[in-house]
């Protein structure tokens, strides 16, 4: 009876050990109540906007289009997953503080949660590759209070407190294929699904002077649905291209000048990417009342002028398309940028249009491992150091100004697995971003310093073994 050598059995029960602490990050990724969101711009749409890519291509700007690397999973473009060359696990959380301005007030703001959770893996040699995972979509987190003049029979107009909250969210699970069509050109799919709860609520306080009742006003929205997210890519790998600089000749006279000249050939490798997420309408159903309160209370209830606890409708998630371009240098650099669009002027809710615009954004960012090398001695050359930048016009326009978003990221991916071949490229990866999110002083302007970690274990899974 053959038994298994003990190596083979240590490499296995760590890779169960390891699948397994996934499976309860993944659990605890929705048992856990995540902090995502403190902002009042959360409560336009279907709230703030989450990215849901990983720390990897967060540190350079969240670029992703054109990027497709085997040792790192890409699940912002599905056409990326027929390079993989390894087994992937990932997970990341986040970490933000920051301020929202307003006129001469200041709030200070706290986040934390996690972020991701991607396993991907190659199915063939000929370039067929499968990946799941989650992560949040849209978070809600607002409260807003505000002066609300009110006509009254005898007092005339007085001015009532209205205060609105917002919270919950909504998460994506999602599994994609992704698949070589030839050389030069790839396809995938990401089939997601869309769940989550978003709460919010409105009372109306009046000063108890006016013999009034307050009101409430609360919605309960359970949200679900599936979407779709088709992505290409075409790679041209081996590009040989010729870099002009100058350098120093002797002329005839004996006279040293410069010349221009051009390198000899230099290759890298060209990716272009492509994604469309399709419109796609996904459910909801709301649970609603409006009651009176006790005069001068916001506790107790008085009446129900309104409830139901049924009402279904849907949600218009609009279209978005994004475009990109890599160049790579056998993973030693890469540069990349990207565009993209999202028509969120389409966005409705109970078929109701809420006023949003449409949306773009630039993105660029670039990475360098100094050295590839198995046996690198200088600690400092195993790092992938990495930088980006992105602006972005947001969905949300107030008093005829886009509310916009500018970011610059940066971070470092540090080994935990160079000795081992098959490992070399499981990293931690510590990121930084500086964000601002505003339009002027008229408006309420943000700033936010974030930390992120993710954790990628990059190894050669269903290997077939040969006896010892």
């Amino acid at each position: 009876m053959y038994k298994a050598p003990a190596r083979q059995l240590t490499i296995l029960n760590n890779k169960i050990s390891l699948g397994l602490l996934f499976c309860f990050l993944f659990q605890n990724f929705y048992s856990n109540a995540q902090n995502l969101s403190q902002s009042p711009y959360s409560f336009f749409g279907i709230g703030d906007l989450q990215y849901y890519g990983s720390a990897t291509l967060g540190n350079m700007g969240q670029v992703s289009q054109g990027i497709r690397r085997g040792y790192d999973l890409n699940n912002l473009n599905p056409a990326s997953y027929s390079a993989l060359k390894q087994t992937n696990l990932e997970a990341g959380a986040m970490l933000s503080n920051g301020t929202l301005k307003s006129g001469g007030s200041q709030i200070n703001s706290s986040l934390s949660g996690l972020t991701y959770f991607n396993f991907g893996t190659n199915i063939s040699k000929r370039g067929i590759g499968v990946a799941f995972g989650a992560a949040p979509y849209s978070a809600l987190g607002y409260d807003i209070k505000r002066s609300t003049p009110i006509q009254t029979d005898t007092a005339g107009i007085i001015n009532a407190t209205t205060t609105q909250t917002g919270d919950g969210g909504l998460n994506r699970a999602y599994i994609g294929v992704g698949a070589k069509i030839n050389k030069n050109f790839s396809a995938g799919v990401n089939l997601g699904y869309v769940f989550g709860q978003n709460n919010s609520k409105i009372i109306q306080t009046v000063p108890t002077d006016y013999f009034m009742f307050n009101w409430t006003q609360e919605s309960k929205n359970y949200i679900n649905g599936f979407v779709i997210e088709y992505g290409l890519q075409a790679h041209f790998d081996s590009v040989n291209i010729s870099l002009p600089f100058y350098r120093n000749i002797i002329d005839s006279n004996g006279f040293e000048r410069k010349k221009f000249t051009t390198s000899k050939k230099y290759p890298i490798t060209i990716n272009a990417g492509f994604t469309i997420n399709t419109e796609t309408n996904i459910d909801i159903i709301q649970r609603y009342s409006f009651r009176t309160l006790s005069r001068g209370g916001i506790d107790n209830s008085r009446d129900s002028i309104k409830t139901d606890d049924n009402k279904t409708g849907n949600i218009t998630i609009p279209m978005s398309l994004q475009y990109g371009i890599a160049f790579t240098n056998n993973y030693n650099w890469t540069i990349a940028a990207d565009f993209g669009t999202t028509a969120w002027s389409n966005f409705s809710s109970f078929g109701i249009n809420r006023g949003l615009q449409n949306s773009w954004f630039f993105k660029t960012g670039a990475c360098w491992l100094p050295d590839v090398k198995e046996d690198a001695r200088n600690y400092f050359k195993r790092l992938e150091y990495r930088i980006g930048y992105r602006v972005e016009q947001s969905n949300i326009i107030l008093d005829n100004q886009s509310v916009n978003i500018n970011a610059y990221s940066c971070g470092i991916g540090i080994p935990i697995a160079e000795r081992d071949r098959n490992r070399k490229f499981s990293r931690v990866n510590v990121g930084f971003e500086y964000l601002t999110r505003g339009a002027n002083t008229n408006l309420i302007n943000e700033e936010y310093y974030k930390f992120t970690v993710g954790i990628v274990f990059s190894d050669k899974w269903f290997i077939k073994y040969k006896y010892d």
